[in-house]
C-alpha cells in the first residue's frame, strides 16, 4: 500500500500500533512519523519529484504525462482506506 503525497491522518494508527510492539521489540518510530500529515520528508520528496519532471522535460523539450491512481482496501474495524486531496 502507498501513502498519500501529504501524508495520511491513519498514521496516528500506525503511531499506536508501533509504540505498542515497541513494548516487545525496538521499533524504528521515524518511519512511522513520515506518513503524517505535514512530514518534511514527504514535502521534501514531492519537491525532488517535480524539479525532476522539470528538468526532464527541458531536456526532452516535451511535457511528462503522469497517471495517478489509488487503492482501496478494507481494513477490518476501520472500513476502505482512501485519500482524496
Amino acid at each position: 500500500m502507498g501513502t498519500p503525497h501529504a501524508g495520511s491522518e491513519l498514521a496516528v494508527w500506525a503511531k499506536l500500533l508501533t509504540n505498542i510492539s515497541n513494548l516487545l521489540k525496538r521499533t524504528n518510530k521515524e518511519i512511522v512519523r513520515v506518513l503524517e500529515p505535514g512530514s518534511e520528508m514527504l514535502a521534501n520528496l514531492q519537491q525532488e519529484f517535480h524539479t525532476m519532471l522539470e528538468q526532464w522535460r527541458q531536456a526532452n523539450r516535451q511535457e511528462v504525462k503522469i497517471k495517478c491512481f489509488y487503492e482501496e482496501v478494507a481494513v477490518k474495524g476501520i472500513g476502505f482506506v482512501r485519500y482524496f486531496p
